[in-house]
């Protein structure tokens, strides 16, 4: 039976499971030469990124006090293959300019693998932050250090943290299965059409 003889349900699977197939190869390069994550199989230490607090709020040092006794928190992660600079930690450790925002986040470590987030744990917990191109500087929170600033604060155990940001690459492994499960669906009709038991 010549390939134009399959039934048509045939042909349109074969086409379905082609069309899936090239895009988890693109998906699959597009990770492996963009992400800054590791590209085999690594930990990243992250914040995810809350609400910003604003200046008002904060006492007038608290950002040059975040600089000297924070946690000075550098980022792992490396140049995207294509696309990327050089990276440079010549900002670790000083000043934070006027203006710099300073926000609340979840401070986690991320699994990733080829580029891609799986998983990730809790690091510090919440926590007061901010962001350099190369470093986060954070200080833990809980409700009663709010108070000791004597600012007002979110309750912590009510805020919901951009999560799905550090899992989505199980996307790919369902891309992956379903790509799997058309190639079978195309073989078996073809078997079926060919009269292979």
């Amino acid at each position: 039976m010549a390939k134009q003889d399959f039934p048509p349900r045939v042909r349109r699977l074969a086409v379905i499971r082609n069309v899936a197939f090239g895009l988890v190869v693109i998906w699959f390069w597009a990770a492996l030469l963009l992400s800054e994550k590791p590209l085999v199989i690594g930990r990243t230490p992250l914040v995810m990124q809350g609400q910003e607090m604003p200046a008002r709020i904060l006492p007038p040092d608290y950002l040059d006090s975040l600089d000297q006794y924070g946690l000075h928190q550098i980022k792992l992660g490396h140049p995207p293959l294509i696309g990327g600079g050089r990276r440079t930690f010549e900002a670790v450790g000083e000043t934070a300019p006027r203006g710099t925002p300073t926000r609340l986040g979840y401070s986690i470590v991320e699994t990733d693998i080829i580029g891609m987030p799986f998983w990730y744990t809790r690091n510090i917990g919440p926590v007061i932050y901010y962001e350099t191109k190369d470093e986060f500087v954070c200080a833990p929170v809980t409700d009663d250090y709010f108070r000791q600033l004597k600012i007002p604060a979110p309750r912590l155990d009510s805020l919901h943290w951009p999560w799905w940001n550090h899992i989505w690459g199980w996307l790919y492994v369902l891309a992956l299965a379903a790509t799997g499960w058309l190639a079978w669906r195309v073989n078996e009709g073809k078997r079926e059409a060919l009269g292979i038991i």
